[in-house]
């Protein structure tokens, strides 16, 4: 029996992962990041699109699909809540002003979007510590960085 070298995985931790806000505001490109703090919680960055049946009478057995227009991606972050930070997203969400977002991964790469904050929800419960979740519905695209 021939033995195998193994590899090592190449993955990267989720825990070094941080979310930046750039200082300029859109359409000037972001250039100066600042880091949100406290995030303990990013949701996914799915980037999905709208499918049409265009399937009509013909020999083939399968449907045929046209793909549509990308779907608005809506990220879920979840956090500590910090006062003055809560006032700067509920700023963001009632000045519906869109802001430049950056996901930032250990190995350096990163997600740049720009988003508008749609939701911004405290939460305070009885026996635990206070916390607030924010939606960024990004509007446009998502821009892949490789390091």
């Amino acid at each position: 029996m021939e033995e195998k070298e193994y590899n090592m995985s190449d993955a990267i931790a989720g825990k070094y992962a941080v979310l930046e806000k750039a200082t300029e505001t859109p359409p000037t490109p972001p250039v100066t990041w600042t880091v949100v703090e406290e995030v303990f919680s990013i949701g996914d960055l799915t980037q999905r699109f709208s499918v049409y049946d265009v399937t009509s009478h013909g020999p083939s057995s399968y449907r045929e699909i046209l793909p549509g227009l990308y779907d608005l991606i809506e990220v879920t972050l979840e956090m500590n809540y910090l006062w003055e930070q809560y006032e700067d997203f509920k700023g963001y969400a009632d000045s519906r002003v869109p802001a430049w977002w950056r996901l930032k991964y250990q190995d350096d790469s990163t997600h740049t979007f720009q988003a508008y904050v749609t939701e911004c929800s405290p939460k305070t419960p009885l026996d635990d510590r206070i916390t607030y979740s924010v939606i960024l519905t990004i509007d446009g695209s998502i821009t892949f960085a490789a390091p």
